[in-house]
């Protein structure tokens, strides 16, 4: 097997998977050689153009030209081009010559070199076929309604395409939410007293908070630990983004706050406790471990052991009072 034809398979199996290339070495024959012997490629690329849809054969055919040192930029515009026209593309060299209208469309459109704007469209279309989708093709659209084949058309539906393609490839994933601001209030067992909610945090006004304490607030309570290398890295992203203030100063409002954070979540948690005990007796072993899962899903602070601690003095206490 030539290494040309090896490149070719290792495109069409990458872009198209094992069916494709069994579908080549059916259309493979010895018509798509030369009289040297060697394969064909303007031949062999009419007809991949021919038998895969053109979103396929536009990236099969730009992996080929960039592992043989071809130009996949006429490869790529004479694809767009095809679709628009809704024909095969059929992109070798001779037939593109060096009509670079596509690339420079496409260049002209991003304000970037051509280069980079076709690895960028093939690396979307890549996107697209992968996710399973079509790869989007806009026509032009005359009076009656019917495509527009017009000499011009080409250029304004390459920037359509290039456009659609790019916005569903390149979509910014929605911002994750606040765990702790979406987190479900503690659920009681059944029978049991209704415990507390998750305590709504204090929130100074945005215009009378420094902008360094509103930092300091959302450190401590953004996340559910804080060790020494947590806050001496915050201490040096507050440098790092130009506040002045004293080191000793901004360490002292940062423990403060932590301890806040502390209080107000041993308050909760000792209300879910008590939520645990109804009637005389004391809670089961599996009520404990069901209290402590879900508030680590609350998102509050608290150790293991200081939960089963406050469990004990509590019952301790109850019987206490019932003597």
């Amino acid at each position: 097997m030539s290494d040309e034809l090896s490149v070719i398979r290792e495109a069409i199996l990458g872009t198209s998977g094992l069916g494709g290339v069994l579908k080549f070495n059916a259309l493979y024959n010895g018509s798509f050689e030369t009289e040297s012997g060697k394969p064909d490629l303007p031949a062999i690329q009419e007809a991949i153009s021919h038998a895969f849809p053109p979103e396929q054969a536009v990236i099969i055919m730009t992996r080929v030209a960039k592992k043989l040192g071809g130009s996949p930029g006429t490869i790529l515009a004479a694809a767009v081009r095809a679709n628009q026209a809704g024909t095969p593309a059929i992109a070798t060299e001779s037939q593109a010559g060096n009509n670079t209208e596509g690339s420079t469309t496409f260049a002209r459109y991003f304000d970037a070199d051509p280069g980079q704007v076709r690895d960028i469209v093939c690396e979307a279309r890549r996107i697209r076929l992968a996710m399973g989708k079509p790869v989007t093709e806009s026509t032009g659209a005359s009076g009656d309604g019917a495509a527009d084949t017009s000499l011009h058309a080409p250029v304004t539906a390459a920037e359509a395409t290039v456009e659609k393609t790019m916005d569903t490839a390149l979509e910014v994933a929605p911002a994750t939410p606040d765990v702790r601001a979406a987190a479900s209030p503690v659920s009681p067992g059944p029978g049991r007293a209704e415990p507390c909610t998750i305590p709504v945090r204090p929130r100074e006004a945005a215009d009378t908070e420094p902008d360094i304490d509103r930092e300091i607030r959302q450190f401590a309570y953004g996340q559910t630990a804080h060790s020494s290398m947590d806050i001496i890295d915050f201490i040096r992203y507050l440098k790092d983004k130009g506040y002045s203030f004293e080191e000793s100063i901004a360490l002292e409002k940062i423990y403060v706050r932590i301890e806040e954070r502390k209080k107000e979540d041993r308050s909760a948690i000792e209300k879910e406790v008590e939520g645990l005990f109804y009637g005389a007796r004391a809670p089961p072993e599996q009520d404990i471990c069901d209290l402590i899962e879900r508030l680590r899903e609350s998102g509050l602070v608290f150790e293991e052991m200081d939960v089963r601690r406050l469990v004990r003095v509590a019952a301790l206490r109850r019987a206490q009072d019932s003597l």
